[in-house]
C-alpha cells in the first residue's frame, strides 16, 4: 500500500508543469464551485431574512403573492375574517413597499424597503436588544437598519452619536427614532420600518397603503394543518394560507427555481464541476499516455488492471486534495472583499467546505477512472 502511494505520488509530480497546470485547474474549480454555492446560499438567507424575524403559525397572502419584492396586497376585510376562524388568536397586517430617502451628505434618493406594522402587534422579534417599535406610535417615525448599505449616508453614526433626527423620505420629513439589524440582500439595500398609519402616509399616491401579508396566531393547542384548512374553507380563493415553516420554504425555491439569479448561480456549480473535471481527465489521461509502457510493464509482471486503475485514482485523490487546499483559501478572500463590498453573507462554513471538497473527489475519482481508458493499449505484446 505505502509503495503504491510512493509511486503514485512520483508519478504524478515527474512533470511539474503538467502537475502545476493539473493544481491549478482544480483549485480554480473548487473557487468557482464554493463561490456559487456561497452566492447561491446567500441568495436564500437574504431571501427570507426579513420573514425569518416574523412571528406567526399561518401566513395569508393574496392569491398573485409570489416573493417578498413582488408581494401583493390583501383586501383589509379579510383580517377580521380570518381571525375569526376558530382556533385563530389574531391577524395582523404587514405592509410592505418601496420608500425613497434622501442621503443628508449628498442629496441623492435612494429606494429603501418599506415595512408597515401595528408598532404593539409583536409581529417581529429580532431578539436582544428589542427594537423600540411604540416609538413608531408618532407619526412619520421610522426605524432604520443599521446595517443597510452606505448610499443613504452616515444615518447610523448620526442616530448613535446625538439620537434621532429628521430626514427627507418620500418627498417628506420623517424622523429616525430607532436603530434595528436586518442587512440588505439581492434586491433590497436596506430597510426601514413604520406604522401602518405612517405607511399610508408615505406610500400615499405612489402605492396601495394595502397589506402584503397576514400574520396568523394561533390559539394554546390549536393544531395549525387544521387551522389551516378551516381558513381554506372560510375564506375566498383571493387569498392563500400557508403554515410558517411552507411559507419559508416556497420563498427560497422561487429564488433558487424561478428567479432567472438562483439559475445563474446552479450553472456556475455545475460548469465549475466540468471545468475542473476536463482538466484532471485530460492530465491524468495524459499521465497514463507518457507512461503506457511502464503500464505494460507492470501487466507483464502481473498487475492486474485493478491494481494499476488503483494507482490512477491515488493520483486523482491527491490532486483533489492539493488542489482544494488553495481554492478554498482563495475563496474565503473573495468572500471577505464581497462581503464587504456587498454586506452579503457569506461564510466559509465546515459544512460547505466538506460538501465542495465532496464533490472535488468526486470529479477527480470520476475523471481518474475515464483517464484509464488509455490502459486497453497497454498490451506488452503490441509494445514491445
Amino acid at each position: 500500500m505505502k509503495a503504491a502511494t510512493q509511486l503514485a505520488w512520483l508519478q504524478l509530480v515527474k512533470q511539474k508543469g503538467h502537475f502545476a497546470a493539473a493544481l491549478a485547474g482544480v483549485a480554480f474549480a473548487v473557487t468557482l464551485m464554493l463561490g456559487q454555492i456561497g452566492l447561491r446560499d446567500s441568495l436564500l438567507a437574504t431571501g427570507i431574512r426579513l420573514y425569518s424575524h416574523l412571528r406567526g403559525d399561518i401566513v395569508m397572502t393574496s392569491w398573485q403573492y409570489q416573493f417578498e419584492q413582488g408581494a401583493a396586497f390583501i383586501p383589509q376585510r379579510r383580517f377580521p375574517q380570518a381571525a375569526a376562524v376558530e382556533g385563530v388568536e389574531s391577524c395582523s397586517p404587514v405592509r410592505i413597499g418601496w420608500l425613497p430617502l434622501r442621503n443628508p451628505i449628498d442629496h441623492q434618493q435612494h429606494q429603501i424597503v418599506l415595512i408597515g406594522l401595528n408598532p404593539f402587534d409583536n409581529v417581529l422579534d429580532f431578539g436582544s436588544p428589542k427594537p423600540d417599535f411604540a416609538a413608531l406610535t408618532r407619526p412619520g417615525s421610522l426605524l432604520f437598519d443599521a446595517d443597510s448599505r452606505s448610499m443613504f449616508g452616515p444615518l447610523v453614526e448620526r442616530f448613535r452619536a446625538n439620537g434621532p433626527f429628521d430626514i427627507e423620505a418620500g418627498g417628506r420629513q420623517a424622523r429616525v427614532v430607532g436603530l434595528v439589524r436586518l442587512g440588505p440582500g439581492f434586491g433590497t439595500d436596506g430597510h426601514v420600518f413604520a406604522s401602518d398609519v405612517s405607511f399610508g402616509d408615505f406610500v400615499a399616491g405612489a402605492s396601495s397603503p394595502l397589506p402584503s401579508l397576514g400574520m396568523i396566531r394561533l390559539k394554546p393547542g390549536a393544531d395549525p394543518e387544521t387551522v389551516l384548512r378551516r381558513l381554506q374553507a372560510s375564506l375566498p380563493s383571493d387569498v392563500h394560507f400557508s403554515t410558517m415553516p411552507d411559507f419559508l420554504d416556497n420563498e427560497k425555491q422561487y429564488w433558487l427555481k424561478t428567479s432567472p439569479i438562483g439559475f445563474v448561480f446552479t450553472a456556475g456549480l455545475l460548469i465549475g464541476v466540468v471545468v475542473g473535471s476536463v482538466v484532471v481527465y485530460q492530465i491524468l489521461y495524459s499521465d497514463v499516455t507518457n507512461h503506457l509502457a511502464e503500464y505494460a510493464t507492470m501487466k507483464a509482471m502481473g498487475f492486474r488492471d485493478r491494481h494499476l486503475f488503483l494507482l490512477v485514482i491515488r493520483q486523482a485523490v491527491f490532486m483533489s486534495i492539493l488542489g482544494f487546499l488553495p481554492g478554498a483559501l482563495i475563496a474565503k478572500a473573495i468572500f471577505v472583499v464581497t462581503h464587504n463590498a456587498t454586506l452579503l453573507p457569506l461564510d466559509m462554513t465546515a459544512e460547505r467546505l466538506i460538501q465542495v471538497y465532496i464533490l472535488t473527489l468526486t470529479m477527480c475519482g470520476v475523471s481518474g477512472a475515464l483517464g484509464m481508458l488509455a490502459l486497453n493499449g497497454a498490451d506488452p505484446a503490441e509494445i514491445f
